[in-house]
Parts: C-alpha cells; structure tokens; sequence
C-alpha cells in the first residue's frame, strides 16, 4: 500500500468517526439552534482539526511500506487520534445544554458543567436530581418565599455564586410558572428591526404559527455565545419557535 492510499484510508475513518460525533451533536446535545448559540461549532471544528487534519496528515508523512517498526508508529498515532477525540467528546459532553430554565423576565440555557453534582440531590423534584441526556429540558426557577433565603441567592451571585437558573433546589416544573411567564412577554415589534438585519422575517413566523401578533411575545435566551429568542404564545405560554436573534437591541 503506498503512503498516500494508507492516509487516504485514514482519512475516510476519521470522516465516519466525525459524522457520528457531528450526529450525536446535532441531534441528541445540540438540537438547533443551540449548536451555535453553545459553541458547538467551535468543539466541533477543533475536533474536525485534529481527528481528521492531523491523523492522516502523519499518517502521509511517516508511512512507507515495509518500514520497520511501521506498526509500532500508526498503532501510537490511533492512541493519540483516540485520546484526543475522547477528551474532545468529553469536553462536549460538559458543554451540552440541559436546561432552558424560564426565570422572572427571561430564560437562560444551563449546560451541564454550570450544574454541581452535589446540587443535584438536593433538588426537590425527583426528575431533576440527574441530568437529562438529551435537551435542553424547558423547566423553571422560583426563587423561594423566604426573604432571607432569597437575599442569600442575591449576595452569593453577586459574589460570584451560581445563579438561581444553576441550583437545582429551586427547580420547578415549566407549567407551574407559565401565568408569571406571560406577565413578562414583550411584545413582537421590538425585534422585528433586529430580526430583519438577521434576515428573519417575523411576520413570516406569526403568519405559520396561525397566531394573531398580539397573542405573542417575547423573551430574551441567555446563552453561552449568542443570544436566542423565544416567541410564545400569551394564552398557553408555551413556545411558538426560537430565533436566532438578539433579543437586547
């Protein structure tokens, strides 16, 4: 086999292994729009760079048939190619969205490292004391009825502490905060400039949701690297679609 069907060879391994890892992103930890939104894109071309740039690229360059110690050589390379891709997926892994956590006047997309292992058990909701594998999970934050319980949130924020949406104890289902929801939607005409400028036609949406305007409005999506926004529906407050539009211009 010459040197260049041995990389070439490599090369088509390295394509299938990325495929899977780009499927597994897609539509299990990054279902769009998060992929961007997340980082995603950037995990992925780092994986990309070194999975398929490097490995057949060394492959070309150390590869002779009949070489001795040949074995040794390609056998160090898939070592390295394979740890490598594990750290990367692992590293995805952590950055996957779990939750979309709706909060007082907006929602806020939590990755799996944002969340301690050791908050999850005090989680009062069985379904929340374990991340869920695939998401993000739309749930919500309520912050608690106690005043000094709630100053200590406060203080440990502005301290430097997580934030109410990355504590588990506090943990809601999503329908139990839908009316607090619909008390802080924007209305839709304070997007549509910015929509346009992203070349996404608001109107366009309300036309398909078979929703009147004003029965829709807006939260912003804190994100990791771009901000999303979630247009919902004001009589059920569930989501109607996410844009990929900043929602603070």
């Amino acid at each position: 086999m010459s040197r260049w069907r041995a990389s070439f060879t490599h090369l088509l391994i390295c394509v299938v292994v990325a495929l899977t890892v780009l499927s597994i992103m897609l539509f299990a930890w990054f279902p769009p729009p998060y992929f961007s939104a997340q980082g995603g894109k950037d995990l992925f071309y780092l994986i990309i760079s070194i999975d398929i740039v490097l490995g057949p690229l060394i492959t070309l360059i150390i590869y002779k048939h009949g070489k001795k110690g040949l074995k040794f050589d390609l056998a160090v390379i898939a070592l390295l190619q394979l740890s490598a891709l594990a750290y990367g997926i692992y590293s995805i892994s952590k950055a996957r969205p779990v939750y979309m956590v709706y909060s007082v006047d907006r929602f806020e997309l939590i990755n799996a490292r944002d969340i301690d292992p050791a908050h999850l058990k005090q989680a009062k909701f069985e379904e929340f004391k374990s991340l869920p594998v695939t998401g993000p999970q739309l749930i919500a934050a309520q912050l608690p009825d106690d005043v000094q319980e709630s100053n200590q949130i406060i203080f440990s924020i502005m301290e430097g502490g997580p934030d109410i949406s990355a504590l588990p104890k506090y943990y809601v289902p999503y329908n139990s905060q839908k009316q607090n929801l619909i008390k802080h939607l924007k209305p839709l005409s304070r997007i549509k400039a910015s929509a346009r400028q992203a070349n996404i036609d608001v109107n366009e949406i309300i036309k398909l949701a078979g929703i009147k305007e004003d029965k829709l409005g807006y939260l912003p999506i804190d994100t990791a690297k771009e901000d999303l926004t979630a247009i919902v529906s004001r009589d059920s407050g569930e989501i109607v679609e996410i844009i990929a539009v900043d929602p603070w211009v």
